[in-house]
C-alpha cells in the first residue's frame, strides 16, 4: 500500500501503528517527494511524504481503515499492489 501523508511525523504516525499492529510487516516513509494533482479543479503541487506499507493480501482493508483513520487530514488517494 503507499499512500502520501502531508509531513514526516504523519507519515511515521501511520508506519509505527500499523507495524505496531501487526497489521503490516514493515513500513518505509521517505521524503520529501514533489507530488502534482488536481484538486477541486485546479492544478497544484505540494512536498509530501510517502509511506510505502508491506503486509498480507488479506491485511489490506483493515490497513486502509487505518491509514484513514490516523491521518490528520482525508486521505483521498491510495495506491495498492499485490505481488504473486
Amino acid at each position: 500500500i503507499i499512500t502520501k501523508c502531508d509531513s514526516e511525523p504523519e507519515a511515521r504516525k501511520i508506519a509505527d501503528s500499523l507495524v505496531a499492529g501487526r497489521l503490516a510487516g514493515s513500513a518505509h516513509c521517505h521524503g520529501p517527494v514533489s507530488s502534482v494533482y488536481r484538486w477541486e479543479g485546479k492544478v497544484e503541487s505540494a512536498a509530501e511524504w510517502e509511506c510505502v506499507i508491506k503486509t498480507k493480501q488479506d491485511h489490506q482493508l483493515a490497513n486502509q481503515a487505518c491509514v484513514l483513520m490516523i491521518g490528520t487530514e482525508p486521505i483521498i488517494v491510495m495506491e495498492i499492489e499485490t505481488a504473486g
